[in-house]
């Protein structure tokens, strides 16, 4: 019975002479391996069956932000003053063909400009995906109270087709905080509004700014001073007109001065303050209510024509 199993030991010992290993650790080396290539190989059939199922435009992939509906426009504009650096303004509205929509619920964030005649320039942090054309519209203004809405234009400041990426210098009438509006056009004809409110660090008279910014120039400063254009241009772009009006009275508001509220004058709400939620007057009533000042005074004018050929 020892005899026979023999054969066996010294095939054991000419295997690990062979290998260098033990017979025991050689086993549990193949019992390793077999264990191995049973449980990777499922994952492996799995992965095929996976690639072979058709995928859901759903389930599986994500969903397209190439939608011609909605412009995909640079989330962010920077306005860079050549004292207090950058100055953050986010997208608020989108307009297109004459119409505006709101983009964002976020309000306005607040920057820094330097003295009456800040040096400025407007571009982008990111490449946009949208060719760029300029700044179409800049508005800026005094945040104060005012008597009436349309009172609140008329201390305002506006440019038209402001150059990107280059220094200009704007014109502020107000220390303080003042809101600062900007339309950007983009080349696909899709316009993006991006307001902030803007803290003026001016010391001295507005003269005295001017008088400096003069000096400056006379020592060779070279500087791209932005002729205002007229306010009443505004009523050429319906869409910015809608949404500089709603950025300006949210912003006023923000700060306490409630002048686009209306409260009508009845005996129920007499001598009650405007509530919160109440809807604010658009200011672009301030161009129409102008429009039919216009209008009445060209009626009148016939009137006085007709009166006079009739006389």
């Amino acid at each position: 019975m020892i005899d026979s199993f023999r054969p066996s030991l010294q095939q054991q010992e000419q295997q690990e002479q062979t290998t260098g290993v033990p017979q025991a650790q050689l086993k549990d080396v193949i019992s390793n391996m077999t264990q191995s290539q049973n449980t990777t190989e499922p994952s492996v059939q799995t992965e095929t069956q996976q690639r072979q199922i058709p995928q859901s435009g759903i389930i599986l992939q994500p969903k397209s932000t190439t939608d011609t509906n909605v412009p995909q426009l640079p989330k962010m504009l920077m306005v860079t003053d050549d004292i207090f650096g950058d100055s953050r303004l986010p997208l608020r509205f989108s307009i297109t063909n004459g119409t505006a929509t709101d983009v964002t619920s976020s309000g306005s964030t607040k920057g820094e400009l330097n003295e009456w005649y800040p040096i400025v320039t407007f571009h982008f942090n990111e490449p946009s995906q949208i060719g760029l054309v300029n700044v179409k519209h800049v508005l800026s203004g005094p945040i104060k109270s005012y008597d009436s809405p349309e009172d609140v234009l008329e201390d305002a400041n506006y440019w038209e087709n402001v150059p990107l990426n280059e220094q200009v210098v704007l014109e502020m009438n107000q220390p303080g905080l003042n809101y600062l509006v900007a339309a950007v056009q983009f080349a696909n004809g899709t316009s993006g509004v991006y307001p902030a409110v803007m803290n003026v660090d001016a010391s001295g008279s507005k003269s005295e700014g001017e008088d400096y910014l003069e000096f400056r120039m006379d020592e060779g400063a070279d500087f791209n001073i932005l002729d205002k254009s007229a306010i009443e241009d505004i009523q050429e772009d319906p869409g910015f007109q809608q949404a500089v009006s709603n950025i300006i009275c949210s912003d006023l508001n923000d700060y306490g001065f409630q002048v686009c509220q209306q409260v009508q004058d009845t005996s129920d709400n007499v001598g009650q303050k405007p509530s919160p939620d109440s809807s604010t007057a658009d200011i672009a009533s301030l161009f129409e209510e102008e429009d039919r000042d216009e209008d009445n005074g060209n009626e009148e004018d016939e009137d006085e024509d007709n009166n006079n050929d009739d006389n």
